[in-house]
């Protein structure tokens, strides 16, 4: 009976045995799973740190976050798989996010990271003065349409002074009053009430090089006159910032001299052998390369010996437009026979300062030249361009003082010269 018994149950043990093994090993594969599991969320734990706002490097495509208020969980951060490049150990933010609000700081971790990215949608703009918020991209104002330049210091053309012409704007005596252009291009000079004499210094060649010219106006003193080339290229311009500095010009109309062989001076000369139609064609050319000099200069005796009556057309038709004469080389005659006729304003040059550059050479024409002023009450040098020689002139002119001797526009050399009514 009881074989008959073990008989009849073994069946229903073996069952309950096989279901108590399936049922542990069931287990066992849910811990396990419960323990990848678990894992895994420690792993996702450790890197999600929370960065301070101004660390958290935003990603291409999504728009910035505003961050919640903490609620003690841990956030992800903003780090995209392209920012893993570098494990390393990072310690606490000072001040994340969290603490702001009273939860306490994380514990260390180590943390996948990379160097922050540039944000792609910021566009570099420079910096503005005296923006209040530093941290803000900064505004580029828009330009103010109603902002106006200031106004000029001295006019280009006076209104009635010249008369429009193919080769430009050439002066001409206004009919209203008999203004001039002399009278009105001329700097004004009051000399001090102790002047013993006064000396005019013309620089000539003025606007052949723009960067030379640019510095004469800047270096020399403002009562230094200055000769207009012809042939400068920006005429115009460095007339205006020449008398804008204070200087008084004139214009150089080149003509034929007796070393023209030698010294060519250029296609707009005035030639013996041109017509006097040609010849005023030339110089109508000249005088429309600007506006707002006071008269013209004549650099050398004029080669017209046998042709002086085609030289006295040229002079008249400059002096009849209201210009006054100056003439370079000091032992030339001609030109001064001329006005002494035509009762022209006229000024001749007494010293050639530059004969030499040499430094003591230039010293010694500047003495020279200060002697003739005490002698006469005036006196006129020429010189070039040159760097050493303005430097020369602008440490010689600070000494003229002590000696109550000034430094004047060609004008006023001209205005002290009674036997020389202006024109």
């Amino acid at each position: 009976m009881a074989e008959t018994l073990k008989e009849r149950l073994e069946p229903y043990i073996s069952v309950r045995v096989f279901g108590l093994t399936l049922a542990g090993l069931v287990g066992v594969s849910l811990a396990v799973v419960i323990g990848l599991a678990l894992s895994s969320g420690q792993q996702e734990v450790e890197t999600s740190v929370v960065l301070p706002l101004a660390e958290q490097p935003p990603v291409a495509g999504h728009p910035e976050e505003t961050p919640a208020e903490s609620t003690g969980e841990v956030t992800p951060g903003h780090l995209s798989p392209a920012d893993i490049a570098v494990t390393e150990p990072v310690a606490p933010p000072a001040d994340p996010v969290t603490a702001t609000h009273g939860e306490q700081s994380q514990p260390a971790h180590t943390v996948t990271t990379a160097p922050a990215l540039p944000d792609p949608r910021a566009v570099e703009q420079p910096p503005q003065h005296g923006s209040a918020n530093i941290g803000s991209p900064p505004v580029v104002p828009s330009p103010d349409i109603t902002e106006k330049k200031p106004a000029a210091v001295i006019e280009d053309a006076v209104a009635g002074l010249h008369q429009s012409t193919p080769q430009g704007m050439v002066p001409v005596i206004r009919k209203d009053d008999g203004m001039t252009a002399f009278k009105a291009y001329s700097v004004e000079f009051m000399p001090p009430a102790d002047t013993k004499a006064i000396i005019s210094l013309v620089m000539v060649d003025f606007g052949l090089s723009q960067a030379v010219s640019e510095k004469a106006i800047a270096n020399l003193p403002g009562a230094v006159t200055f000769s207009l080339s012809p042939y400068s290229r920006e005429a115009q311009k460095l007339t205006t910032a020449a008398r804008q500095g204070g200087h008084e010009v004139w214009l150089h109309v080149p003509i034929q001299h007796i070393t023209y062989g030698t010294d060519d001076t250029g296609s707009l000369s005035i030639l013996v052998n041109a017509s006097i139609d040609q010849n005023k064609a030339r110089l109508m050319s000249s005088l429309g390369k600007a506006t707002g000099y006071a008269g013209v200069i004549d650099m050398d005796t004029p080669a017209f010996g046998d042709a002086a009556a085609d030289l006295d057309s040229i002079y008249s038709a400059i002096v009849d437009r209201g210009l006054a004469l100056a003439q370079g080389n000091p032992k030339d005659t001609m030109t001064g026979a001329f006005a002494a006729t035509h009762k022209a304003a006229f000024i001749q040059n007494d010293i050639w300062i530059d004969r030499s550059a040499a430094p003591a050479d230039v010293a010694q024409e500047l003495e020279k030249l200060r002697q003739i002023a005490l002698n006469g009450n005036i006196a006129v040098g020429f010189f070039h361009p040159y760097p050493a020689v303005i430097a020369a002139i602008k440490e010689w002119s600070v000494q003229l003082g002590h000696d109550n001797i000034h430094l004047a526009p060609l004008s006023a050399s001209i205005k002290q010269k009674t036997a020389s009514p202006q024109p």
